[in-house]
Parts: C-alpha cells; structure tokens; sequence
C-alpha cells in the first residue's frame, strides 16, 4: 500500500485501512454529504471507479461505493453516470446528527436511521474491542486506555465517549 500510484493492486483491505490524508492524496474529486467527505478514487481494476466516505478523517468503509457494485449503469449510461448515482445513494443512506434527532416520519425512515446508527455512526469514532486475546490486544489496552477513559477491563463494558449520544439517538428513533 506504500505505492499510491498504482492503486489497481489495491485489495479491499487495502482500501478499507486508507486514511483521510492517503486518500486525499489520490482523490480526483472531493464533496460533502451531509457531515460526511466523500473522496472520488478511480482505483482501476475490480473496483474502479469509487467512492470513499469519511467523517472527522475517520474512514466509514462500510458506506462506500464501488463501480463493481454498479457495473449495470457502467454498460448502460457510461462511468459519467457513477458519481450522480453515489450522490444520490449517499444522501439515501446518511444522515446528519439533525436528521437522527429529527421526527421518524415512515418505517422506511426508521429502517434508514436504525441502519446508519448501528452500522455506520460508530465507525467516526476510535474505539478498542473488548474481545482480545494475548500480549499484542493488552499492549494496544494499555496505550489507548491512556487515551480514551471509556473501558473498564474487570467487567467487561465499554465506556465509550459517545454512549449518551448513541441512547440518544437510538431513543429518538424508536
């Protein structure tokens, strides 16, 4: 992954592990979408032409778009096509902090905020795993334990920095 200029070797988890500066470096178009960066990539290959969602420079690989995924409007309507198509799915599948807080006006729109919260919101935030096993996982505890105070190891819970949030949000939609 050091050799950004051929991006038609990357593999999925390749592109997944891209941060926010990396994959600015090989963007060819940038917008926003409601809080979230959207970096268009053309990675060539199986992935093609792509789109790559961030926020606050964490990268939501879960919501990304890939031309494999759309290969159909590729032989229909041309590559030209693929970018209003993200746009639009995007603008489907997230949502502002506004939006979650908003009235939950359909099932659809349920299904649609649910999906995002549980799926999508946590990813913008750094966070540890309390399922480790061995030296490596107790190093990597020790050092963002330091960092971040929202895990207590004897029990077992997780003490994120965004759980009221997170109740919040899931309280509102439900």
């Amino acid at each position: 992954m050091e050799n950004m200029t051929n991006t038609k070797a990357l593999a999925i988890n390749d592109i997944e592990s891209l941060t926010f500066n990396k994959a600015a470096e090989i963007a060819l178009d940038y917008i926003n979408i409601k809080d979230h960066d959207i970096l268009f990539v053309d990675f060539g290959g199986y992935f093609g032409y792509s789109a790559l969602v961030f926020k606050n420079e964490k990268h939501i690989y879960h919501a990304d778009e890939y031309e494999l995924h759309h290969k159909y409007l590729v032989e229909e309507q041309g590559k030209s096509a693929l970018k209003d198509c993200y746009c639009k799915e995007l603008n489907n599948k997230l949502f502002t902090e506004v939006e979650l807080m908003s009235v939950v006006k359909s099932y659809d729109d349920y299904t649609a905020k649910s999906y995002y919260l549980h799926n999508y919101w946590r990813m913008q935030f750094d966070y540890l795993s309390c399922f480790g096993i061995g030296k490596q996982w107790e190093k990597e505890f020790e050092e963002k334990n330091k960092i971040y105070k929202y895990f207590c190891k004897d029990n077992w819970r997780y003490w994120k920095k965004w759980l009221c949030l997170f109740r919040e949000f899931k309280r509102n939609i439900t």
